[in-house]
């Protein structure tokens, strides 16, 4: 599992027993990866892959590169 996970991917940690969610930062030595918990209370900076109970891949920003010509704009309408 640890060839599919690559940093931005969100994972599923079980550490010490205690379970939650993290974005992957990055693969450090000894088949450990760099994590930055989503939740502040939790202090675990890396996790072994044989941690990891699930993993989302990271697909980007789903909305389009540049805005629709056709959008209908409402610039006009604020304050400068």
């Amino acid at each position: 599992m640890s060839d599919a996970v690559e940093p931005e991917d969100i994972v599923l940690v079980c550490v010490r027993g205690r379970t939650f969610y993290a974005r992957v930062l990055g693969a450090e030595r000894l088949g450990r990866l760099a994590i930055a918990p989503l939740d502040p209370a939790v202090r675990a900076r890396s996790a072994q892959v044989s941690d990891l109970r699930g993993h989302w891949r990271h697909q980007g920003d789903p909305r389009p590169p540049t805005a629709d010509d056709k959008q209908a704009s409402f610039d006009h309408l604020l304050d400068h």
